[in-house]
């Protein structure tokens, strides 16, 4: 334990470590630590909860009608690493699963597309505003004499 440990250990946030690892009761038989649950929210929640929070916000939003796609991109969303092993979920569901996991970087040709021309117009915008505050800052000539940007 180097000092910067002790003194953190000692100081004032002495009970930062309790406090942090102090488990959070979520209901019989289920809990999480802070920690935990910071990571993820839905972490140690049951799937009837998990449902019923779903149908509340899927009601609230006017959104019944994806109402399932909600509740399975919940139970992906409480175990991303064990997607494999959710029975809810279709097989087209778990080749996109699939899919984005093994090639995180399988993109429409239009988006990167997109993305070049954003940084050319970018770019452009720059040299213009570069452009206009050199014609600002030097003398131009004119008939007589030299007359200074307005």
């Amino acid at each position: 334990m180097n000092v910067e440990d002790k003194t953190f250990a000692e100081g004032k946030h002495a009970d930062y470590a309790e406090h942090h690892d102090r488990p959070i009761a979520l209901g019989p038989g289920h809990e999480a630590s802070a920690a935990t649950k910071l990571i993820n929210p839905l972490h140690g929640l049951s799937k009837e909860r998990i449902f019923s929070d779903v149908d509340q916000f899927c009601a609230e939003t006017g959104m019944t009608e994806h109402t399932d796609v909600f509740r399975r991109g919940a139970l992906v969303a409480q175990r991303p690493e064990e997607y494999e092993e959710i029975t809810e979920l279709s097989e087209d569901d778990l080749f996109w699963l699939r899919k984005s996991t093994a090639s995180k970087w399988s993109h429409p040709k239009m988006l990167y597309f997109t993305g070049q021309c954003t940084l050319l117009l970018l770019l452009h915008q720059l040299m213009i505003s570069i452009c206009l505050r050199y014609r600002c800052c030097y003398p131009r000539v004119g008939s007589d004499r030299f007359q200074w940007c307005q």
